[in-house]
């Protein structure tokens, strides 16, 4: 069970973590222009990565 429960945090927090910098390139290629739904989504993933980083790094508390 922990071994399934560390698996998907790692593939989750690589999912996020990829998503993460295209969203940052996106942001950047803007030219000044702001896309909110782009920032909306950014701040929201950042968000849920911390969260995640976070889970994992107390997991050993937990199981």
């Amino acid at each position: 069970m922990r071994r399934q429960a560390e698996w998907y945090v790692d593939h989750r927090i690589e999912y996020l973590s990829n998503r993460l910098n295209k969203l940052r390139e996106m942001l950047e290629a803007q030219n000044g222009q702001l896309h909110y739904d782009a920032l909306k989504e950014f701040l929201e993933t950042r968000g849920r990565l911390k969260e995640l980083e976070n889970i994992r790094q107390h997991m050993d508390d937990w199981i």
